[in-house]
């Protein structure tokens, strides 16, 4: 596997990446207004300085609860993601590429296959039993 570049990108973003969609509606009021709030509160100037400060605000601000998985196509907008209190991988990355194009920064999502990645070595202690049986395995 190659080392990640640190290498500036210098073609210009595609429309596919700084367009709102039906799932990445970066163009919300809401979306838009919480996006703002966040970089303002950090005092987030740059895109990069932006981007760390909703990355952040995505990682603290919904808690990470992958057993409350929904089958309604609604629940993936990233305005109705902003409204919930916890939420799981595939949510949180669509709520944190729609507000970094709300805030102008070009962004997508990126998806892989994982195995077994609730099979930390937390889950499977004495203190927490209920989640090493409900770890589903490929």
């Amino acid at each position: 596997m190659s080392e990640p570049s640190t290498e500036t990108i210098q073609t210009p973003p595609q429309a596919a990446c700084t367009e709102s969609t039906y799932f990445i509606d970066s163009d919300d009021p809401a979306v838009v207004e919480y996006a703002e709030k966040v970089c303002t509160d950090a005092g987030a100037t740059t895109d990069r300085e932006k981007a760390v400060a909703l990355f952040y605000a995505v990682r603290d601000g919904w808690r990470y609860d992958p057993y409350d998985v929904s089958y309604a196509r609604t629940d993936y907008r990233a305005s109705s993601i902003l409204d919930s209190a916890s939420n799981w991988c595939v949510p949180k990355s669509i709520i944190l590429t729609a507000l970094c194009r709300a805030v102008g920064i070009p962004a997508g999502v990126g998806f892989a296959d994982v195995k077994n990645h609730l099979q930390a070595r937390s889950c499977t202690s004495r203190w927490a039993p209920t989640c090493s049986s409900t770890t589903a395995t490929q």
